[in-house]
């Protein structure tokens, strides 16, 4: 009989485990797409207005992220993969950033 306890109770820690750790992956796949339509935003943007604001965005997130790591709401592994994604945000806004203001230069006169 204890031995049936013991393993219900076992069996019931590991769901409450699982369930911790998928949630901990959705917050950081929530982060993750959240930066991907930043990419596809700054792949657009018309100005360097809009790129600061993009980055303003970017870096809003990365302290979001910051504060669920702190909290465990992200695991350290979710964490490197988000600092992949975010790195490759900033990136491409430094290069869209390059090219609105080369483009710009050479309207100067």
């Amino acid at each position: 009989m204890y031995l049936s306890i013991v393993t219900l109770l076992l069996s019931w820690l590991w769901q409450l485990r699982s369930r911790f750790l998928q949630k901990q992956k959705n917050n950081a796949d929530r982060f993750n797409l959240a930066i991907l339509n930043l990419i596809q935003r700054i792949r657009q943007a018309k100005s360097l207005e809009e790129i600061d604001l993009l980055q303003e965005e970017l870096f809003n997130i990365f302290k979001q992220v910051i504060v669920d790591l702190d909290e465990d709401r992200i695991d350290p592994e979710s964490f490197q993969s988000f600092t992949f994604t975010w790195e490759t945000a900033m990136r491409v806004a430094g290069d869209r950033e390059r090219m609105l203001r080369e483009s710009l230069g050479s309207f100067e006169f």
